[in-house]
């Protein structure tokens, strides 16, 4: 008990404590015992510390050896893809002699977990190995399980001569006297033979067919929509005089109302026989009658078999609540506002029943609220319409779309919106004027990985189209992209305009040179403001400098800058901020398909901007010969990167030739030889050619700014063992023990009486000798 209640709240150190305290007392934990560990460790996903725990419980001859542990080790190490763990706990049951089980006929539950372990990771000779040592070993033999198992498997990986082989041993092991091996439908089933096959067969091996096996092969002709051969093998089972049950029942009733081809009073009047037989409908039954109430749109029949249902003590579930929207969502004709309340009144149901709606449930609920939201409806049944503040330009929504978003949120809240869910929303939302809402949705779409269809990308578009919102356009079209969504004769663009931004976003065999953003953050010094204006200067070609400034936090918040990146289609960034702890500094961003790729924190020394420095400038658009000195450029990781983003800062366009009158200018990088100085010092030279005399002209540097001094920030504070394991030491004030705020009981408070003494003693012992006390002392 004190085991589970640790692992239940995820203490499995104290867990392991209890474990060692019985071991140390000679005690050996039990199956249960060792289950609540090791299924502890698996939730903490910790198969290190299973193989641990196994190790040391079978050095101490304290491991339950029973098959229901070794069978749940097999698939603890397969379901996280780990073989050659399943593999080990395997080879280890067979070196067993004496092994326990709770219930005998579960003995080969080892072997046929490592069967279908086998037929998981595509490796079929494996499990037929594993079949033959349980041949080889006799005990125990395989059962009617193991080849069920073993002949799907082996039809899965069309493997036809051993699967015929496998099905001989059967036949040989199911004519034994013993009887502990029967065939039975789902053997030849599995072998991928069609139910009237399986039933010529039977009849020929003079094998009498079950009630469960002629379930089987109906619900097998359900699944391949084949409602009239599933009607025949009824019709067979009832010939054969095999009674069926009332999971048969249900499967033909079901099949009656998935046929299309099939009225809806087929399946009422099926209904019948099943009460002549005296058989007492489930909630199944009365589910799939409400389901063909749908054919024909009567609401009303459907609601009178609820009742009816009620009646009898059997409370509708999730799926019966679903037939009733499914039926609503079908009719061509909605009436306002009765089915709306309908909607309402069955909602409330489930509640009142406890009865949890699922991701279906809300889907057609949306469905439905969305039906309602038909222009034509909501200008003659909604005129008063509320409006809601936070949709930002109080566009009236009406009490469908208050309803949808309500439900939305208690969706999210309750179980997983799917692709559905989001496609409904988003096409309805942007239908209505609500666009802001509808990207909002998108963007859970977008979080929950949910693949739209191109219908809803085409809405998102064309709403930001007419609100002129080209960027987000962008990255839609991005984002389909990456969702491998094709797009169709809508997704083209409309105009000229649109054609001409997207030609220039999309991707290209020479792309576009690299532009840079240059952002201030929520508070900079002169000095930065002077260091970005310059950077822009020097990439003013490429580059966009923003004079607001900006709340960002490079390293705590990529978002906002993945938004400035999609939005000016920019791959290079630099944010200047200052703090007391962070002085002058500036953060180098790099992205890749808008996405942030890499960051570099540099302070600021030294500066001398351009404006300080008199003279000619160079040429705008021009690029610099770049110059690196010192061996931390081709050694140091950091520097590395350093350089390779500064290479791609100031690359600008790519060329096929250098003009030598285009060489105005050279940027020079050098890093500090000091191995504990991490500075780098930039310089910038214009390039002056003068005569020389010959052909070659006399080439000279004239200093033209910025110079500045670009600092590493060190990592405080943080530290890497020899492993490689990166450890933080965490700095607190000193602790004051007097002012620990504490629990106070009440058996140790003070009396009154015992502090008037107190008080009474102080003052006596605090006065003077010679001075007498008067009444206030």
């Amino acid at each position: 008990m004190l085991i589970h209640l640790f692992i239940s709240h995820g203490d499995i150190k104290s867990a392991k404590l209890v474990v060692d305290g019985m071991m140390r007392s000679n005690y050996p934990p039990d199956t249960i015992t060792v289950k609540t560990i090791v299924n502890g460790l698996t939730y903490k996903n910790q198969l290190g510390e299973i193989n641990e725990f196994y190790q040391t419980l079978q050095e101490r001859d304290m491991w339950p050896e029973t098959t229901e542990l070794y069978r749940m080790m097999v698939w603890i190490f397969a379901n996280r893809d780990d073989v050659e763990g399943a593999r080990h706990y395997y080879a280890a049951y067979l070196k067993k002699q004496n092994i326990m089980t709770e219930d005998p006929k579960n003995m080969d539950s080892v072997y046929n977990a490592m069967i279908q372990v086998y037929g998981s990771v595509n490796q079929p000779e494996g499990a037929l190995a594993v079949y033959k040592q349980m041949i080889k070993r006799g005990h125990p033999a395989p059962t009617t399980a193991t080849y069920h198992i073993l002949l799907g498997l082996l039809r899965q990986y069309k493997m036809q001569d051993q699967m015929d082989k496998v099905y001989q041993d059967l036949k040989q092991a199911a004519s034994a006297k013993d009887g502990s091996v029967e065939i039975n439908g789902s053997h030849l089933s599995a072998m991928g033979w069609k139910p009237k096959q399986v039933l010529s067969e039977m009849h020929a091996l003079g094998i009498p067919c079950n009630v469960r096996d002629y379930n089987t092969f109906i619900v097998s002709y359900v699944k391949k929509n084949k409602f009239q051969d599933a009607l025949d093998i009824y019709n067979h089972m009832v010939q054969a005089g095999v009674e069926p049950d009332v999971y048969s029942y249900s499967i033909i009733l079901d099949t009656l109302v998935k046929d299309h081809e099939q009225p809806a009073q087929a399946a009422f009047d099926f209904y019948e026989v099943i009460k002549e037989q005296g058989l007492s409908p489930d909630v199944v039954i009365y589910t799939s009658l409400i389901s063909a109430c749908a054919k024909t749109e009567d609401l009303d029949k459907a609601m009178s078999l609820l009742k009816e249902m009620e009646s009898f003590g059997l409370h509708p579930n999730v799926y019966t609540f679903n037939s009733l929207f499914g039926l609503l969502s079908r009719k061509k004709q909605l009436k306002l506002p009765d089915d709306m309340e309908c909607v309402n009144l069955l909602w409330d149901k489930m509640k009142r029943l406890k009865v949890n709606p699922d991701t279906r449930s809300y889907n057609m609920h949306f469905a439905l609220l969305a039906k309602m939201m038909q222009p034509s409806i909501v200008k003659e049944e909604y005129t008063g319409s509320s409006t809601m503040e936070w949709m930002g330009k109080g566009i009236k929504t009406s009490p469908p779309l208050n309803r949808m978003l309500q439900l939305y949120k208690s969706m999210k809240q309750h179980c997983r919106p799917d692709f559905a869910s989001h496609t409904i929303m988003i096409n309805t939302l942007v239908a209505s004027g609500h666009l802001r809402q509808a990207m909002q949705v998108y963007e859970d779409a977008k979080i929950a990985r949910s693949r739209l269809p191109v219908s809803v990308y085409n809405e998102i578009m064309g709403a930001l189209e007419k609100a002129k919102r080209m960027s987000q356009i962008m990255t839609i079209w991005h984002d389909m992209k990456a969702a491998q969504v094709l797009p169709d004769d809508r997704t083209k663009a409309k105009n000229a305009r649109t054609k001409r931004f997207l030609k220039n976003r999309e991707a290209k065999v020479h792309e576009n040179p690299k532009t840079a953003l240059i952002v201030k953050g929520s508070t900079t010094s002169q000095i930065i403001n002077d260091a970005l204006k310059d950077l822009y200067s020097l990439k003013r070609a490429n580059g966009v400098l923003f004079s607001k400034k900006n709340e960002l936090k490079p390293f705590e918040d990529e978002s906002k800058l993945e938004f400035f990146s999609r939005k000016n289609d920019a791959s290079l960034m630099v944010v200047g901020s200052h703090s007391k702890k962070r002085p002058h500094n500036l953060t180098f961003i790099r992205m890749f398909d808008h996405q942030v790729l890499d960051m570099y924190e540099l302070g600021v020394e030294n500066l001398t901007p351009l404006s300080e420095i008199k003279g000619p400038k160079c040429s705008l658009g021009i690029k610099p010969l770049m110059i690196f000195n010192g061996d931390k450029f081709d050694s140091d990781d950091t520097f590395k990167n350093l350089k390779n983003y500064f290479l791609d800062f100031f690359n600008g366009e790519v060329v096929d030739g250098v003009d030598l009158a285009g060489l105005e200018y050279v940027m020079s990088f050098t890093a500090s030889p000091n191995q504990d100085d991490p500075r780098i010092m930039i310089r910038s030279y214009l390039v002056q050619m003068k005569k020389s005399g010959s052909k070659t002209p006399r080439v000279e540097l004239e200093e033209m700014g910025p110079m500045m001094d670009l600092v590493a920030k060190k990592e405080k504070n943080k530290a890497r063992d020899d492993l490689g394991d990166q450890y933080g030491r965490v700095h607190v004030g000193k602790q004051d023990f007097d002012k620990i705020q504490t629990r106070k009981m009440k058996g140790l408070k003070r009396r009154r009486d015992d502090e008037d003494e107190e008080e009474g003693g102080e003052a006596v012992d605090g006065g003077d000798d010679d001075e007498p006390m008067t009444e206030d002392a």
